[in-house]
């Protein structure tokens, strides 16, 4: 029973963001996939990027590591367990620093539960929108885009 239980902790697991502490009314749209056991590291990207885990350590609630790409640091992950359980990312470009944003992160359906309760609440993407502010204009249609964008390439897989 107990090895049943590491196997699919040590399972490849995909993180979708859902959103920034402390900006829970905007929905992020990006994922990464990490495989503990492989070592590996797959963002969020238009690439083919799959970078190597290093340094990994797991204490109680928190787990951290480095992610490089060859031979190159690429970024420093640090993930812990919030009070509901959920997983907290902070992804930091200096080696070892924990100076990134938090971003919340749950399963796909979450994420899409998230968009579609912010796009019920504030209009879809494609309509004309009564906001007089053209940033946030333009940030929903970037935002509905990549979501849209990205669904399709996973009904692609």
């Amino acid at each position: 029973m107990l090895l049943s239980a590491v196997g699919a902790y040590a399972a490849q697991q995909k993180y979708y963001f859902l959103y920034e502490e402390g900006h829970e009314d905007q929905p992020e749209t990006s994922w990464f996939i990490l495989d503990r056991e492989a070592k590996k590291y797959i963002p969020d990207s238009c690439g083919d990027d799959e970078l190597t885990v290093k340094n990994y350590k797991k204490s109680g609630n928190t787990e951290t590591f480095d992610c490089y790409d060859s031979s190159s640091f690429s970024h420093s992950v640090i993930m812990k367990k919030n009070d509901k359980g959920q997983t907290v990312v902070q992804i930091s470009y200096e080696k070892g620093k924990a100076n990134g944003r938090k971003i919340v992160c749950g399963t796909e359906a979450e994420q899409n539960k998230y968009w579609e309760e912010y796009e019920a609440k504030n209009g879809d993407g494609g309509s004309s929108s009564t906001s007089g502010n053209p940033v946030d204009k333009a940030t929903k249609k970037v935002k509905s885009g990549l979501k849209s964008g990205l669904n399709k390439l996973k009904k692609k897989k």
